[in-house]
């Protein structure tokens, strides 16, 4: 059989049109360069929608904000505030000093305050747990929350609790003030000496006081 022949059975073979070398080459480029995500930022953007990771942001007012959808971040300017639940802050600007949290929103927050004079806004509903370390004089204002709870690993901390269900206070150095109006338990659950409780006619009070005369206690 001639070549003549076998172009009679099958055609003339002809060389790759326009639109046909245009694709090969595009297939070649992308098999060239391996463009392949890595695990982690794939698995980010199944779990948050796209691939930037949780949401937070800062405005020019050098304020930071948690949309709750990570379960830590940090709190760089004056005041953050968590909107949505889980949300966890860290006071990372200098020192861990001053940081103002407000959990607005949210149904859970989680604050720390490693250098202490934080002040912190819990309510509509939420569980707000604070821990104040450093300098210690952290001010917690809790109004309508469900619970709110504070670990003060220093002296001079104070916690307002009005219509909150649940107000707790450990206070293992001493010199710490909580006073509750409208709440059912009330009580301070550690604490060597000098705290004031006023509990305000909770069901509960407690003041878990070491040296009782050197505390007060209000029921």
């Amino acid at each position: 059989m001639t070549g003549l022949e076998l172009g009679r059975g099958q055609g003339p073979l002809r060389p790759p049109g326009r639109g046909q070398r245009r694709s090969l080459a595009g297939l070649l480029v992308a098999l060239g360069c391996g463009c392949i995500l890595p695990p982690d930022v794939v698995a980010r953007g199944s779990e948050t929608g796209d691939s930037t990771g949780p949401a937070m942001s800062t405005d020019g007012t050098g304020d930071d904000t948690s949309t709750g959808t990570t379960s830590g971040g940090a709190c760089l300017g004056v005041e953050c505030v968590c909107e949505a639940s889980p949300c966890a802050l860290d006071c990372t600007g200098p020192g861990g000093v001053g940081c103002s949290f407000e959990c607005v929103g949210a149904l859970e927050c989680a604050f720390s305050c490693p250098g202490g004079a934080c002040s912190t806004s819990c309510a509509d509903g939420a569980t707000c747990e604070i821990g104040c370390a450093g300098l210690g004089a952290c001010v917690t204002e809790c109004q309508g929350a469900q619970q709110c709870t504070q670990v003060c690993e220093t002296a001079g901390c104070t916690i307002g609790c009005t219509d909150t269900e649940v107000c707790e206070l450990a206070c293992p150095s001493g010199a710490c003030d909580l006073t509750c109006v409208g709440a059912q338990t009330c009580r301070i659950t550690e604490c060597p000496g000098s705290c004031n409780l006023d509990c305000g006619g909770a069901q509960t009070c407690q003041n878990a006081c070491e040296v009782g005369d050197l505390c007060s206690t209000t029921p």
